[in-house]
């Protein structure tokens, strides 16, 4: 039984650690917080925290492989309910290589995604290219986090 609630509470810390969303606001790649190395807090807390909008999206480890090329990234809604996201990609491999940035916007309650878009760019060794994605999904209100997902294929 003991084993059974020891699960319990740390499936309710993880639900808490990936909760989050930028409700419209602009979300930078410096806006995600950093990991902790270690659980703390309990499961009260988590429940506490679990599902609220924390005004920023979440991250649930540092960004490694194709992620950490990603730089600068911002997404946000205007007040039309347009969503837009910007970036660079910088190739840190030896070859050129094939990105494919898919960009989403999900309910932060529901993890259901209203709209999503995806740009594919193709980057030489030690180069930055630079990517708008004009309209990611047109949604009004609070309670949506903008989130990208980076692929990289050689070339």
């Amino acid at each position: 039984m003991r084993g059974t609630a020891a699960l319990a509470l740390i499936a309710s810390g993880l639900v808490g650690a990936c909760s989050g969303g930028n409700s419209g606001k602009a979300t930078t790649q410096d806006d995600q917080p950093k990991p902790s190395s270690s659980a703390t807090g309990s499961a009260k807390d988590s429940a506490k925290d679990s599902g609220k909008d924390s005004g920023k999206n979440s991250a649930s480890a540092e960004a490694v492989g194709a992620r950490s090329d990603l730089q600068g990234f911002t997404c946000d809604a205007a007040s039309t309910g347009v969503w837009s996201a910007s970036g660079k990609v910088v190739n840190s491999t030896k070859k050129s290589a094939k990105y494919t940035v898919d960009v989403a916007v999900a309910s932060v309650k529901t993890s259901t995604v209203v709209g999503s878009a995806t740009k594919t760019l193709t980057v030489d060794s030690g180069k930055t290219v630079s990517f708008t994605v004009p309209t990611v999904a047109t949604r009004k209100g609070d309670g949506f986090a903008c989130t990208p997902h980076v692929t990289r294929a050689a070339d």
